[in-house]
């Protein structure tokens, strides 16, 4: 599904992802920091 993420697609999911605040969002938050460990 995800193969690789640029910095920039990163920065731009974490910008809209702030913006949601929403715990669908926070999970998601979550999910793509633990893949980039």
């Amino acid at each position: 599904m995800i193969s690789k993420l640029v910095p920039e697609d990163v920065i731009a999911l974490f910008l809209r992802i702030r913006r949601l605040s929403s715990p669908f969002a926070f999970c998601l938050k979550i999910f793509l920091f633990e893949m980039n460990l």
